[in-house]
């Protein structure tokens, strides 16, 4: 199989298994062995249990974090804070 789609199976299966990551609706986009997750997400209790859920995949302990959390109730989307990891060249 693929490398970039194995990983990508592998993070999916890690946030299947999380309870809270499981609700986000997020897309996982693996290039060349880079990561990147995308999508909005209802708190930040539910980002942060998505990139715990990601770290646990050896292969992916860094990732391009792309993910947004939904401000007040408002539909508004605050965007989340960037990674060490978004800061490629």
């Amino acid at each position: 199989m693929n490398p970039d789609v194995e990983l990508r199976h592998e993070i999916f299966e890690a946030l299947n298994w999380d309870p809270i990551a499981c609700t986000a609706s997020i897309d996982v986009r693996v290039e060349g062995g880079v990561v990147t997750l995308t999508g909005e997400l209802a708190d930040a209790a539910q980002k942060a249990a998505v990139e715990c859920a990601v770290r646990r995949v050896s292969a992916a302990a860094d990732f391009i974090d792309k993910l947004h959390v939904r401000a007040g109730g408002e539909g508004r989307v605050a965007p989340a804070k960037n990674s060490a990891s978004d800061l490629r060249p």
